[in-house]
């Protein structure tokens, strides 16, 4: 029964560790996916549930996007939004993975991890499997940015969403990444320091790991 329970402690750390989300955030999945309408302009979307997650689009009031959950921050954090809703990547969006689990355009390992950046400091944004196709969009030393994979994810702020019914069509937001530093959620928080990437995922059993 020990053992058992462990198991259970660890299948749900990786699961929150994956996810980006704190053991103690409400997700509420929606299924099937429904379409929202961004309401405000120059709106950031996050690889993490928090203004500490990186910016890996904005989008602008009218944009499209299709809403996979809602996630509910808890313990609230301060100055930053409670609600936020998990979407489908946008197109703007990056999504990248280790060039050394990647060979002729599939997946080499069990498990992969797909990340908003070229490196291991960059949050988790999707997974994928043994044997998935991947297409190549670009090479950053030892990492391949990929067209956005089925499950590719990002996070943005619930208040700054108009969420419709799920028969309505919903389009994945197509427009390029604007370049304006203006933010429509809170303050912009102080830059995240870049480390060596130096962490081991748990997808794959040899060295080196990412």
């Amino acid at each position: 029964m020990k053992s058992l329970g462990r198991f259970f402690i660890l299948a749900l750390a990786w699961l929150v560790a994956v996810s980006g989300l704190s053991a103690e955030d409400v997700v509420s999945e929606v299924t099937p996916p429904k379409p929202g309408t961004v309401s405000a302009d120059r709106v950031n979307v996050r690889a993490r549930a928090s203004l500490i997650g990186e910016r890996v689009t904005q989008l602008r009031k009218g944009d499209k996007v299709s809403v996979l959950a809602k996630v509910t921050v808890a313990p609230p954090r301060k100055n930053e939004p409670v609600d936020w809703l998990r979407i489908v990547m946008p197109a703007a969006g990056q999504t990248w993975v280790y060039l050394g689990f990647v060979e002729e355009g599939k997946v080499t390992v069990k498990k992969l991890n797909v990340r908003a950046g070229d490196g291991e400091r960059f949050s988790i944004v999707g997974r994928l499997a043994k044997g998935d196709v991947v297409k190549e969009k670009r090479t950053a030393g030892d990492w391949i940015e990929i067209e956005h994979p089925p499950g590719a994810y990002a996070y943005i702020a619930a208040k700054f969403i108009d969420v419709g019914e799920a028969d309505e069509e919903a389009e994945p937001e197509e427009t390029p990444e604007a370049k304006s530093t203006d933010v429509s959620e809170t303050e912009e928080p102080t830059e995240i320091a870049e480390a060596k990437p130096t962490e081991s995922t748990p997808e794959a059993n040899r060295s080196p790991r990412k």
